[in-house]
């Protein structure tokens, strides 16, 4: 469904086509908005989504054996993780950083820089 929906209706190439890649490999995108009071009460409707969504959630952890993850759960981690240690930064930029080449901008204090640099330096 999501091949017919995104590619043959968006005109570009399907995703299981072998010789997309050499074609260009066009992406399609296809938007659709559903009413859902058009099939059933639309005050359940939000209700019964937490419902499902819990269960398939709960259902992929116990197939997967992996902790059940919820919405922002990778975007929280990553945040915790980079406050601990650091926005990672590559080596270049940060050589030219630490030879005080990098473009910043006006007003910004370059003391506070280090604290966006993984340690230790």
């Amino acid at each position: 469904m999501v091949n017919i929906l995104s590619s043959a209706l968006s005109g570009a190439f399907m995703v299981t086509d072998p010789t997309r890649a050499a074609k260009g490999g066009m992406i399609g995108h296809f938007m659709m908005a559903i009413d859902p009071g058009l099939f059933r009460d639309a005050d359940d409707f939000p209700r019964r989504r937490r419902f499902v969504l819990r269960h398939a959630a709960r259902d992929q952890a116990r197939r997967s054996g992996k902790a059940r993850r919820g919405r922002g759960d990778p975007e929280r981690r990553i945040a915790a993780l980079r406050r601990e240690s650091g926005i990672p930064v590559g080596a270049g930029l940060l050589a030219k950083v630490r030879d005080g080449r990098a473009p910043l901008e006006r007003g910004v204090d370059t003391g506070s820089l280090e604290l966006l640099l993984p340690s230790p330096f």
